[in-house]
């Protein structure tokens, strides 16, 4: 006969080879559901490079236009600049032409009331 001593510890005994499986399946469990988040966490690290990448790439391609329109707006800016002063600098030698044509008439005019 087995005393409750012996009972207690076969028990004891039969309650940890029982739970150790137990025990060993969870840990596998959560060891797979790791890999899984893991696998998941790598997928989305990969995706917002990507992403990332992407857009740097499509920043870059839109200074590079807004960088070739500034180019071009200075260069009209340049040129209507020096379109300007052609027209001033002639407007200034037309003007000046006419004030002395009116000059010499005034000399003209006082020589013969002179």
């Amino acid at each position: 006969m087995f005393s409750v001593k012996e009972e207690l510890e076969e028990n004891k005994e039969k309650e940890a080879s029982l739970s150790s499986p137990t025990v060993a399946l969870q840990e596998a469990k959560e060891e797979q559901e790791n890999d899984r988040l893991q696998a998941t966490l790598k997928e989305q690290e990969t995706s917002f490079s990507v992403a990332l990448k992407e857009a740097n790439d499509r920043t870059n391609e839109v200074m590079d236009a807004l960088q070739q329109e500034k180019n071009k707006i200075q260069a009209t800016l340049a040129e209507k600049e020096k379109l300007y002063n052609a027209v001033l600098k002639g407007a200034k030698h037309e003007a000046m032409k006419k004030v002395e044509e009116q000059y010499d008439k005034l000399q003209q005019t006082a020589s013969t009331l002179l």
